[in-house]
């Protein structure tokens, strides 16, 4: 669920990346955090709930799948949206995660700011629905 001035992680070591998918949810008044390891990502999410996480498959020091898995295990609340260029829409590995709850929802690069909005509008509305 996703309050509209939520706080969002983002985890990706592409630079041009982070900007433009800061600069989308930042222009809609959520609070964007980046970072670009996955250690740096784990130190965050133990200090701070993230409701909505936008994380990319390849790290510098891990796949994003096994960090998808170790923050699910901790906060099976957060929703975790695979943003990457690595894998496509119907690859079994990323209808799997899907299936088994690793991740929320798949965003490939390059996508459009409607890709990046659309997945907020569902989490907004359920968080609406359950706090009026």
């Amino acid at each position: 669920m996703l309050p509209e001035n939520a706080s969002i992680l983002l985890i990706d070591d592409e630079a041009d990346m982070c900007w433009a998918v800061k600069r989308i949810l930042t222009g809609k008044g959520y609070q964007v955090t980046m970072v670009d390891t996955g250690l740096q990502a784990m130190e965050h999410v133990q200090c701070k709930h993230y409701p909505l996480i936008f994380l990319d498959a390849k790290l510098p020091d891990v796949e994003g799948l096994q960090l998808a898995e170790r923050i699910k295990q901790i906060f099976p609340d957060t929703h975790i949206i695979f943003l990457t260029g690595y894998y496509y829409r119907d690859d079994p590995v990323i209808t799997t995660a899907l299936s088994k709850g690793i991740i929320d929802g798949f965003i490939a690069k390059p996508f459009k700011n409607e890709d990046v909005l659309n997945v907020l509008i569902p989490l907004a509305n359920q968080f609406y629905a359950h706090n009026p």
